[in-house]
């Protein structure tokens, strides 16, 4: 290669990399300016949102006050915001502010002070009371400083990211400012324990019943245990306090601060705990004030709404309440501070059974508001002794009978039946009903309309309706109701097994009294009923806890019908002095009576249980009654009387009783009933039938029976499955024989039918007999002017068809015609020839046919 061309290419590579080493100097020059301004640009947005972060951060000056100063209790309130119900303290149990070695002050335990720190905060002497920067993006409290700044600022701390941020510099400035021994009396002076004890000393009170001056090593491990987990405190877990205490006992091995000795003796230690005294209760202990409880917890915590400071307006009426509460007391003043409803039918030994009752056996009582699905009062308690009386916190589930109902009659409805539809009674029951059963009358009523088999709880009848609905379909639409907790297979529900509560079945209740509608309030995609009205925190704060729900179950027109069923006819005003909807509910062979019902405004239901060998099914049964009375009396008090206005969707029709049909001329009874337009009867009655009888021997009148015998009689048109319940009842039943009069002898007649005789049979198939002749003969000794054909259906027709007409006759036998049988039904006919003489006179004959 020559000189030349090497030095050329030289030339040429120096060009090429002189030209790209500048644009690569050039990108790397924008590139690094770049960063530095994206760092400087992070440096100052972390300054700035520092500093503003800094502006929103609390003052520690609150910090001290706050603690040195303890929060009044959370207080619940009745619906008027005035009668305090209960306040979350005991009022038995005073503990004391406790110090650090100090020596002029009651200090706490050296033995919780050796186990406390290495439990709850091992480095806790050497931190900064932060937990630093590793546990930047944690949002709880992992040091002992941290804890406390939680629970003092509360919500100032915000949410996520700048809860962490703020919680962990608040407790660095707490730690440098106060000290770690001031934070940490502080803390077990504070420390939640549970079972409303906030502080070491509370705690030692009610699990140990001794101050926490004096705890011994094992007890200090236990309150160390409890305070890892509140829940699981002695009282509410009884069964977990051995494994919790056992497993504080291997972590404080695990931080090598317990010598062998020490190690040996917590190991075989046992504790007796002690019960605290009952919480500060105004008025008995009621469901009502625990769903107001659990409410608050749910939505706070329940640390933060022990700890207190709360104010809940609950929905519970007070003088509804006491009224109820008072009622079941046994109490000789009972008669004049709280008296029963008023009846003209007890006597004063019945009066005195029912106190007895109300006094000493197993009660549940649910109220509860229809418009606003408020819980207003309630009571589930039993019975101790004949003074002392037992008030539970939550309802008690019981079996609930035949009080289930109105949801098979909301199913037949649903599935075209009506309220005046036909349902039959009998001795010989075609259901599965127990052996034994009795309806309460004891009576067994044959046909009888749906409504009257809710009402009077005639359960044969019900119980076959029911399995004609299946069960499971008729349950799974009383579950949609809040009715849960019913076997869907289960077709002997309405006679026992089961269970629900008095608040789910006066809640069960409410869509039939509201247009269909249940108004309640939601909680973890959970309905339930509405038990506070309002919450105010420490601060004033006022807080929606409990936003309304409405949801619409079923139409407004069967809502009216169910609330007809069992608030109209017989149960019009049954009860109370307004309209109402009751139900009566019994379980087959117990002693346990339920009363259930509504008005627009109340819903309410009432269970009392037996309890000793003298109550009698009746006396429970009208202890029920009454209370319910008394109770919903004293609901409605100041309150108008309004009923239900009647859907676009109803009509009214007069029907037959109890066939439901439209009347035909034999019924007997007739009522006004309701129904779904478009579901109104078309049919007549054809339960009852009238028919001419012979009076004189009571059999089947025919044509040849005398005019001047026979009468119209109404029979009631009994089922073969039926005919023993007839008998037993001595029912009438239709005549099966024809009155036996003889056929008068042609040679005797005046005028008489020679073909066809009587009771010829004419096959519509045989080609042959398409047509019947009709010859006839007379000795009629006069001039006839007229003569007629007619036939009709049966022995004794109703109605009467013309065949044909002539003028004269001979008096020899003849041929006056013939009927076309291709055209008539089967059945037997009546064929009638009527003569007019010229003297006016009236003859006729009749013979009879059968067409097959």
């Amino acid at each position: 290669m020559k000189t030349s061309e090497i030095i050329r290419i030289r030339n040429r590579r120096q060009n090429f990399q002189g030209k790209y080493s500048g644009r690569f100097q050039h990108l790397f020059k924008v590139l690094a300016v770049t960063f530095s301004l994206c760092f400087i640009g992070a440096i100052v947005f972390l300054a700035i949102g520092f500093a503003l972060l800094s502006q929103k951060i609390p003052s520690i000056a609150y910090f001290a006050s706050s603690l040195d100063n303890p929060i009044s209790p959370t207080v619940i309130y009745d619906r008027e915001g005035i009668h305090p119900l209960l306040s979350l303290q005991f009022s038995d149990i005073q503990s004391r502010h406790l110090s650090i070695n100090e020596p002029t002050k009651e200090n706490f335990s050296e033995n919780l002070i050796r186990v406390i720190v290495p439990s709850r905060d091992p480095d806790f002497w050497n931190h900064s009371g932060s937990a630093g920067w590793k546990h930047f993006f944690n949002t709880n409290p992992v040091t002992i400083a941290e804890e406390l700044v939680e629970d003092t600022y509360e919500d100032q701390l915000g949410t996520g990211l700048q809860k962490a941020i703020f919680m962990r510099i608040l407790a660095r400035e707490v730690t440098e400012f106060f000290g770690r021994k001031a934070v940490l009396t502080w803390y077990l002076n504070t420390a939640y324990f549970g079972q409303l004890s906030f502080g070491a000393d509370a705690a030692a009170r009610t699990y140990l019943n001794k101050s926490a001056t004096s705890l011994t090593l094992p007890e200090s491990v236990l309150l160390c245990a409890i305070l890892r987990t509140p829940a699981l405190n002695p009282i509410d877990s009884q069964g977990a306090v051995k494994d919790t205490y056992l497993a504080e006992v291997e972590y404080l091995i695990g931080q090598n601060v317990l010598p062998e000795e020490d190690i040996k003796v917590l190991r075989s230690t046992n504790f007796i705990i002690f019960e605290p005294p009952a919480k500060k209760y105004m008025i008995q202990d009621n469901p009502i004030i625990q769903k107001v409880l659990s409410a608050a917890y749910e939505a706070f915590g329940q640390e933060k709404v022990e700890r207190g400071g709360f104010s809940i307006n609950s929905t519970l009426d007070f003088e509804l309440q006491k009224s109820l509460e008072c009622l079941i007391t046994a109490d000789p003043e009972q008669k004049k501070r709280c008296p029963l409803v008023k009846s003209d039918s007890l006597d004063e030994s019945q009066h005195q059974e029912i106190q007895n009752i109300l006094s000493n056996n197993p009660i549940s009582v649910s109220v509860i508001d229809v418009k606003t699905g408020q819980l207003l009062a309630a009571i589930d308690s039993a019975g101790i002794d004949s003074t002392r009386r037992t008030f539970h916190n939550i309802f008690t589930p019981h079996e609930p009978g035949s009080s289930l109902t109105p949801w098979i009659a909301l199913a037949a409805l649903n599935m075209g039946y009506s309220a005046s539809s036909m349902l039959w009674d009998l001795t010989d029951s075609r259901a599965p009903v127990p052996t034994g059963y009795q309806n309460p009358d004891q009576k067994i009523y044959g046909p009888v309309r749906l409504r009257t088999t809710m009402t009077h709880d005639l359960l044969d009848p019900i119980s076959e309706l029911l399995t004609t609905l299946r069960p499971e379909k008729v349950w799974t639409l009383a579950e949609k109701f809040g009715l849960r907790d019913l076997p869907f297979s289960n077709s002997q529900l309405i006679f026992s097994g089961g269970s629900v509560t008095t608040e789910s079945l006066a809640t069960a209740l409410i869509p039939f009294a509201n247009e269909g509608n249940l108004t309640q309030t939601q909680s973890n995609q959970i309905m339930k009923n509405i038990s506070i009205l309002s919450v105010s925190d420490k601060n004033g704060k006022h807080i929606t806890l409990q936003p309304v729900v409405t949801v619409s179950l079923l139409d407004k027109g069967l809502a009216y019908l169910i609330y007809h069923i069992f608030g109209e006819e017989e149960q019009a005003f049954a009860y109370l002095d307004r309209p109402a909807a009751t139900k009566i509910g019994r379980i087959i062979e117990k002693k346990e009576t339920w009363m259930a019902g509504f008005t627009p405004q109340i819903s309410a239901a009432v269970w009392i249980g037996g309890k000793g060998q003298t109550d009698t099914t009746e006396s429970i049964s009208l202890s029920t009654v009454r209370l319910w009375q008394t109770v919903m009396e004293a609901a409605h008090t100041k309150k108008p009387v309004i009923g239900w206005e009647i859907p676009e969707n109803i009509s009214h029709r007069i029907v037959c009783v109890p066939s439901g049909l439209l009347p035909g001329d034999a019924c007997p009874e007739t009522a006004s009933e309701v129904f779904l337009k478009g579901s109104e009867p078309a049919q007549t009655d054809n339960l009852f039938i009238s028919v001419p009888v012979n009076r004189d021997n009571q059999l089947l009148a025919t044509s040849l029976t005398a005019p001047q015998s026979v009468i119209k009689k109404t029979f009631m048109n009994i089922p073969d499955f039926a005919q023993d319940w007839a008998e037993t009842n001595k029912v009438e039943l239709i005549p099966e024989e024809y009155d036996p009069v003889s056929h008068t002898d042609t040679a005797e007649a005046v005028l008489s039918i020679l073909s066809p005789r009587p009771y010829t049979i004419f096959r519509k198939a045989d080609t042959g007999s398409a047509k019947a002749d009709i010859i006839i003969e007379h000795h009629i000794p006069e001039e006839i002017l007229f003569y007629q054909i007619s036939y009709g259906n049966g022995f004794f027709p109703d109605r009467w068809i013309e065949g044909f007409t002539g003028n004269g006759l001979e008096t020899e036998s003849q041929n006056i015609g013939s009927l076309d049988i291709q055209v008539l039904e089967p059945g037997l006919y009546d064929i009638r020839i009527s003569v007019i003489t010229k003297s006016q006179r009236y003859y006729q004959a009749h013979t009879y046919i059968t067409i097959q």
